[in-house]
């Protein structure tokens, strides 16, 4: 049995969001979330994230690219793409652990992609989420008890936001 390079994985991991961007910037997907408040404020004061959240006109295929082009960086089929359970029209890159086995408890969810449109602001060539957009997303996600879980999150990310812009 051939194991795979540890370092390829690790330059994989490294350079999951260089790839993400530079797909993003290619194929006009627009970058939401934590990562476009970063890219909007400024990473020294926003919190921490790992994973990036995209919206795409086609996000099957989308999800199909970042996971071919981190799979070939990684050296081996360490990640692998499939529609969310969750959300409908969501389709989400997972990176499998460190069992290297698909579908299992220490999956980590890395990429998640979303069909639809958001305005967006462009930064160095890529499109990212306007604050007002991600303002406007974190107080209707607030509102609703079935996002009771990510309350802390957004309210922090809505203090930060409000915080930093001025009207």
């Amino acid at each position: 049995m051939k194991l795979p390079n540890s370092f390829k994985q690790f330059k994989a991991k490294n350079m999951l969001g260089d790839i993400v961007k530079k797909d993003a910037k290619k194929n006009k997907n627009t970058i939401i979330g934590a990562q476009a408040i970063i890219a909007n404020l400024g990473s020294w004061q926003s919190r921490p994230t790992k994973d990036w959240d995209l919206v795409s006109n086609k996000p099957k295929a989308a999800t199909k690219r970042c996971t071919k082009k981190l799979n070939k960086v990684a050296g081996t089929k360490r990640y692998y793409s499939k529609p969310s359970e969750q959300h409908a029209g969501t389709h989400k890159v997972y990176n499998t652990g460190m069992d290297n086995v698909k579908g299992t408890l220490d999956d980590e969810g890395v990429i998640d992609i979303t069909q639809g449109k958001v305005p967006y602001k462009v930064i160095n060539g890529v499109r990212y989420a306007t604050l007002q957009s991600t303002v406007k997303d974190k107080e209707t996600a607030l509102r609703d008890k079935q996002f009771a879980f990510r309350h802390k999150k957004d309210k922090y990310d809505l203090r930060l936001i409000k915080g930093r812009v001025r009207k």
